[in-house]
């Protein structure tokens, strides 16, 4: 029986994917299972882990499959896979790396704090030739978060699933994954995952920088993937306001949000007008929250064109 089993999905990582492995195999803490999915079009990756496999049949599993079903699907399947004697469950991405201590860390916490359900950690950001590049990211100390608060902050406090490790015992909350009316959501699943389930457990943080989060030509980059992103915060707001519908103030904040996105969206794409028109409607919900962002996308309105031209230019080569 695995103490821990490792979720791992892959998707063309063959420059990245022997090295993932690698840091799970040198960890300090060996009670663990790792499960990995690839969902690659050809074999480049899926032969590279075929050879883990062979080599450590009783600790690492695989399937491939070469038509994409989207990380949904693929969440869920490994969900499906891990031991059902398993402790607890954590993440790895395909082209991130563990530090040595990465699970002895998350388990001692565990042993030490058994109320504990849920635990993110810090971590580092790494390139493509593995070099430390961020050493200082942070991320907010949070014990308990009620929906509204998280509505609120709008954010993804957490950098990704790949900084989560939770207790199986609280499987059921987290499985299935779903997405809101949009099936091949990827950037904000983990985001609509938290909203979903983090107001009802317990939840810490570790300070120590276990992990390291790659930064790479085949990342996702926000503004080459703007309109994708648009649609996914779109989708989960849309879906919690037809829950929410009847409750005035939760209705108020996120209309106030859904404005608010559409006016961050319009003035990407330099539609100045009607960025203007959402934002006035977000001030209509809302006052306080994210004021200064707003202010932002004030001045992005009333500057000329070409200096909002130029803004876009730097946002797109960052």
């Amino acid at each position: 029986m695995p103490k821990i089993s490792i979720i791992t999905t892959t998707y063309k990582h063959q420059d990245f994917i022997a090295k993932t492995i690698e840091s799970i195999l040198s960890q300090s803490f060996t009670d663990w299972e790792l499960l990995i999915w690839d969902d690659s079009p050809n074999y480049e990756t899926w032969n590279i882990i075929q050879k883990y496999v062979e080599k450590y049949p009783e600790k690492i599993k695989a399937w491939h499959h070469s038509q994409n079903k989207w990380i949904v699907n693929n969440m869920n399947f490994l969900f499906e896979m891990v031991d059902k004697k398993t402790e607890f469950i954590t993440f790895l991405e395909w082209d991130d790396l563990y530090t040595y201590d990465n699970l002895e860390n998350k388990i001692k916490y565990f042993l030490d704090n058994p109320n504990t359900d849920f635990l993110y950690n810090w971590y580092s950001e790494i390139n493509k030739e593995w070099n430390i590049i961020n050493n200082k990211t942070k991320m907010k100390f949070l014990k308990k978060i009620s929906f509204i608060d998280f509505l609120k902050y709008w954010e993804n406090f957490i950098k990704s699933f790949w900084c989560v490790t939770l207790k199986y015992s609280i499987y059921d909350k987290f499985y299935p994954l779903f997405s809101p009316n949009w099936e091949k959501m990827f950037w904000l699943l983990d985001f609509f995952t938290y909203l979903r389930i983090l107001p009802e457990i317990n939840i810490w943080y570790l300070k120590n920088k276990i992990f390291f989060y790659r930064y790479h030509w085949n990342n996702f980059s926000w503004f080459e993937n703007k309109d994708t992103l648009f649609q996914e915060n779109l989708s989960i707001y849309e879906y919690y306001l037809e829950i929410y519908n009847s409750d005035k103030l939760i209705k108020k904040i996120i209309l106030y949000r859904i404005n608010y996105l559409k006016s961050i969206y319009n003035i990407s794409n330099n539609n100045k007008i009607q960025s203007l028109t959402f934002l006035y409607q977000s001030f209509k919900y809302s006052y306080k929250l994210n004021i200064f962002n707003r202010i932002k996308i004030l001045i992005r309105i009333i500057i000329p064109k070409f200096l909002n031209d130029l803004l876009i230019k730097i946002y797109t080569n960052k």
